[in-house]
Protein backbone atom coordinates (compact mmCIF):
# COMPACT_ATOMS: atom_id res chain seq x y z
CA UNK A 1 0.00 0.00 0.00
CA UNK A 2 2.75 2.31 0.59
CA UNK A 3 4.51 2.08 -2.27
CA UNK A 4 1.46 2.79 -4.10
CA UNK A 5 0.17 5.48 -2.52
CA UNK A 6 3.73 7.40 -2.90
CA UNK A 7 3.19 6.55 -6.76
CA UNK A 8 -0.48 8.23 -6.47
CA UNK A 9 0.94 11.08 -4.88
CA UNK A 10 3.43 11.40 -7.44
CA UNK A 11 0.97 11.01 -10.21
CA UNK A 12 -1.60 13.54 -8.43
CA UNK A 13 1.55 16.36 -7.87
CA UNK A 14 2.60 16.05 -11.73
CA UNK A 15 -0.84 16.39 -12.98
CA UNK A 16 -1.98 19.04 -11.03
CA UNK A 17 1.00 20.65 -11.18
CA UNK A 18 1.52 20.70 -15.33
CA UNK A 19 -2.64 21.41 -16.05
CA UNK A 20 -2.02 24.43 -13.85
CA UNK A 21 0.86 25.63 -15.80
CA UNK A 22 -0.57 24.97 -18.92
CA UNK A 23 -3.92 26.25 -18.12
CA UNK A 24 -2.02 29.68 -17.39
CA UNK A 25 -0.53 29.55 -19.93
CA UNK A 26 -2.44 28.33 -22.96
CA UNK A 27 -5.78 29.72 -21.68
CA UNK A 28 -7.81 27.63 -24.16
CA UNK A 29 -9.47 23.83 -23.73
CA UNK A 30 -5.99 22.43 -21.79
CA UNK A 31 -7.67 23.98 -18.55
CA UNK A 32 -11.12 21.58 -19.29
CA UNK A 33 -8.71 18.78 -20.54
CA UNK A 34 -6.85 18.69 -17.25
CA UNK A 35 -10.41 18.85 -14.78
CA UNK A 36 -10.82 15.62 -16.74
CA UNK A 37 -7.81 14.29 -16.52
CA UNK A 38 -6.72 15.28 -12.52
CA UNK A 39 -10.43 14.66 -12.03
CA UNK A 40 -10.84 10.89 -13.20
CA UNK A 41 -7.05 10.37 -11.85
CA UNK A 42 -8.28 11.26 -8.61
CA UNK A 43 -11.37 9.66 -8.99
CA UNK A 44 -9.91 6.38 -9.88
CA UNK A 45 -7.84 6.69 -6.49
CA UNK A 46 -10.24 7.67 -4.44
CA UNK A 47 -12.54 4.26 -5.20
CA UNK A 48 -9.14 2.54 -4.75
CA UNK A 49 -8.67 3.19 -1.39
CA UNK A 50 -12.82 3.04 -0.66
CA UNK A 51 -12.61 -0.66 -1.96
CA UNK A 52 -9.68 -1.34 -0.25
CA UNK A 53 -10.59 0.39 2.85
CA UNK A 54 -7.29 2.66 3.12
CA UNK A 55 -7.57 5.63 5.82
CA UNK A 56 -11.31 5.33 5.40
CA UNK A 57 -11.71 5.53 9.32
CA UNK A 58 -10.49 9.55 8.99
CA UNK A 59 -13.36 11.69 9.20
CA UNK A 60 -11.33 14.14 6.47
CA UNK A 61 -11.12 10.93 4.18
CA UNK A 62 -15.21 10.31 4.74
CA UNK A 63 -16.23 13.98 4.36
CA UNK A 64 -14.28 14.49 0.79
CA UNK A 65 -15.42 11.07 -0.39
CA UNK A 66 -19.27 12.13 0.97
CA UNK A 67 -18.53 15.28 -1.12
CA UNK A 68 -17.35 13.67 -3.84
CA UNK A 69 -19.88 11.13 -4.81
CA UNK A 70 -22.48 13.96 -4.40
CA UNK A 71 -20.96 16.02 -7.17
CA UNK A 72 -20.53 13.35 -9.24
CA UNK A 73 -23.87 12.54 -8.78
CA UNK A 74 -25.37 16.22 -8.78
CA UNK A 75 -22.62 16.53 -12.13
CA UNK A 76 -25.14 13.34 -13.76
CA UNK A 77 -28.29 14.67 -12.61
CA UNK A 78 -27.50 18.28 -14.37
CA UNK A 79 -26.44 17.04 -17.70
CA UNK A 80 -29.77 15.50 -18.04
CA UNK A 81 -31.63 18.34 -16.85
CA UNK A 82 -33.05 21.81 -17.50
CA UNK A 83 -33.26 24.53 -15.54
CA UNK A 84 -31.55 25.60 -12.15
CA UNK A 85 -29.71 22.44 -11.28
CA UNK A 86 -27.53 23.33 -14.31
CA UNK A 87 -26.35 25.95 -12.14
CA UNK A 88 -23.96 22.80 -10.86
CA UNK A 89 -21.68 22.79 -13.66
CA UNK A 90 -20.86 26.43 -12.66
CA UNK A 91 -20.19 25.68 -8.74
CA UNK A 92 -18.22 22.45 -9.83
CA UNK A 93 -15.98 24.14 -12.34
CA UNK A 94 -15.42 26.75 -9.71
CA UNK A 95 -15.16 23.87 -6.54
CA UNK A 96 -13.02 21.13 -8.64
CA UNK A 97 -9.38 22.80 -9.07
CA UNK A 98 -9.44 23.39 -4.79
CA UNK A 99 -10.89 19.95 -4.43
CA UNK A 100 -8.06 18.54 -6.68
CA UNK A 101 -5.76 20.39 -4.24
CA UNK A 102 -7.00 19.21 -0.89
CA UNK A 103 -7.27 15.43 -1.91
CA UNK A 104 -3.67 16.03 -3.07
CA UNK A 105 -2.69 17.12 0.43
CA UNK A 106 -4.88 14.59 2.17
CA UNK A 107 -2.78 12.12 0.21
CA UNK A 108 0.29 13.65 1.21
CA UNK A 109 -0.72 13.82 4.83
CA UNK A 110 -1.42 10.17 4.80
CA UNK A 111 2.13 9.27 3.44
CA UNK A 112 4.24 11.64 6.26
CA UNK A 113 1.82 10.11 8.73
CA UNK A 114 2.62 6.56 7.60
CA UNK A 115 6.39 7.37 7.05
CA UNK A 116 6.08 8.13 10.93
CA UNK A 117 4.38 5.19 12.02
CA UNK A 118 5.32 2.41 8.97
CA UNK A 119 4.66 -0.77 11.39
CA UNK A 120 0.87 0.20 11.04
CA UNK A 121 0.55 0.26 6.92
CA UNK A 122 2.36 -3.02 6.79
CA UNK A 123 -0.31 -5.46 4.65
Amino acid sequence: MKKIKQIDMIVQLVLVVAFAMAALLDKGKTIIIGYFIVGSWQLASMLVHHVKDWHMHKKSRQIYHGISYLSVFMLALATVSHGPIQNVFWILLLAAPVMAVYYLLLCVHEIVTAEKRPSEIII
